[in-house]
């Protein structure tokens, strides 16, 4: 088990923190910048909790989470990430509390491969092409957030995935939501413009 606390790294040329083989680990008042590669990748059964951390300009995925790992984001910020903000795949775990996310070249947050995610009270704001993608037997609940100045989609949902957004404010260049391939989801008290 490891516990960060105060913890700055910065012009890594790999990853900044790399957890696999049922690692747990906390982070805390965390800043990890410049990073070539993701800033953090989480993987094979590990147990990971951030809470205000700040990551920033990424030349990949800055949060990469894939192998059964279960990760709590809490009251946090990604900013300026030159591929995806966030990563979840192969059947991860993930939840987002408090989490602000601001540009991004590509897609703030994909989600696939039997992942799955919950997003409360997360603003998303200046991303190029989607807030969220989901595909691949994903399932995610947003609820309570904020998605603004997207570039195309605000979420795309498709291949069997199933999503529900609650109490959500999306403001897009093309759809709010577009879902497709036997996709399920539900929609409550949500404004599109």
């Amino acid at each position: 088990y490891f516990l960060f606390f105060i913890l700055y790294k910065k012009d890594c040329k790999e990853s900044a923190i790399f957890l696999l083989d049922k690692v747990e680990t906390t982070l805390s008042a965390t800043k990890i910048a410049n990073c070539e590669q993701s800033a953090i990748v989480a993987c094979s059964d590990g147990k990971l909790q951030l809470s205000d951390t700040k990551i920033s300009n990424t030349k990949y995925v800055s949060v990469y989470i894939y192998g059964k790992t279960n990760v709590l984001f809490l009251n946090s910020l990604i900013d300026k990430s030159l591929d995806r903000a966030i990563v979840i795949r192969d059947k991860a775990e993930v939840v987002l509390r408090g989490v602000q996310i601001n540009s991004c070249q590509k897609t703030a947050i994909s989600c696939i491969d039997n992942a799955s995610l919950l997003c409360d009270n997360v603003r998303i704001s200046q991303i190029q092409k989607y807030a969220l993608s989901c595909s691949d037997e994903a399932e995610v609940k947003v609820t309570g957030c904020d998605f603004v100045a997207i570039g195309q989609y605000g979420i795309l949902s498709q291949k069997h995935s199933k999503i529900i957004i609650e109490n959500c404010t999306i403001s897009c260049g093309w759809d709010g939501v577009i879902s497709y391939n036997k996709t399920l989801y539900n929609w409550f008290w949500t404004i599109l413009f």
